[in-house]
């Protein structure tokens, strides 16, 4: 008894580290994100939705066997999944590469749908599917014509099938909002702030409290415009990077 009494007081000492979900002000998701056409709302400074919700990211063509793409599905204000992996194609495009990485989402944030069904909390409609690409935007949700991409439009069709039957919405996000771009790209500190603050749900810690703002240093910066320089890249430094970012979604 004293000992699981132990364990609840660290529990609530540390109740405000890493992924907090809940809080007061969460905005709604679904349909309710979207703007005008395909347009989103999605602010990173407002923080994830109270809703299910799916955004993902990808790139190519940097350099070989770096194709990724990222997966981000956020439940009641913060993260409950993130995941990267290797696209596993050869794609000639980012709308190819960003097509494979909102068909995965999709697969990810439905099955997400699944759990919250068991939890008796279903989503209250098709959950929101975000890419900060147009042209896959515009494919994905049937608004635009696949004369460019016909040669790959096979890999949309199980993504097609999903916004037939409801389950999910496409939206486009805005490149300068979207949480899953650090996932697949190095990005400004500023912007990866805001990202894991997004992650985290770090608007709901209370004022006052002990716990810092998450935040890195890149360190593979020019010193001039603040570009990222991509050619000194190596395998040790992408492992650091995605180690503190690691340690910064734990609260660590």
């Amino acid at each position: 008894m004293v000992c699981a009494r132990s364990v609840l007081a660290i529990m609530w000492e540390h109740r405000f580290d890493g992924i907090i979900y809940g809080g007061l002000d969460l905005v709604k998701g679904g349909r309710s994100r979207l703007a005008a056409g395909l347009a989103t709302t999605i602010k990173l400074e407002q923080g994830a939705p109270l809703d299910l919700e799916n955004i993902n990211d990808a790139t190519n063509g940097r350099k070989p066997g770096r194709d990724l793409y990222g997966v981000l599905v956020t439940y009641c204000g913060g993260a409950v999944m993130h995941k990267v992996r290797k696209l596993g194609a050869n794609v000639a495009s980012v709308h190819e590469a960003e097509g494979i990485g909102s068909q995965k989402g999709s697969e990810f944030a439905i099955h997400a749908s699944e759990i919250a069904l068991g939890l008796d909390d279903p989503p209250a409609g098709p959950i929101l599917v975000g890419t900060d690409n147009f042209s896959n935007a515009l494919v994905a949700s049937t608004w635009g014509s696949a004369s460019r991409s016909r040669h790959f439009y096979r890999r949309y069709y199980a993504l097609i099938q999903h916004v037939k039957d409801g389950d999910v919405i496409i939206g486009y996000v805005a490149d300068a909002h979207n949480p899953a771009d650090f996932l697949t790209k190095w990005v400004k500190k500023d912007k990866l702030n805001l990202s894991i603050a997004y992650l985290t749900n770090f608007k709901a810690v209370p004022r006052g409290h002990p716990t810092k703002q998450p935040g890195l240093r890149p360190t593979n910066t020019t010193k001039g415009g603040g570009k990222h320089d991509h050619s000194n890249e190596t395998d040790q430094s992408i492992a650091d990077y995605e180690r503190a970012i690691m340690a910064a979604l734990r609260g660590g």
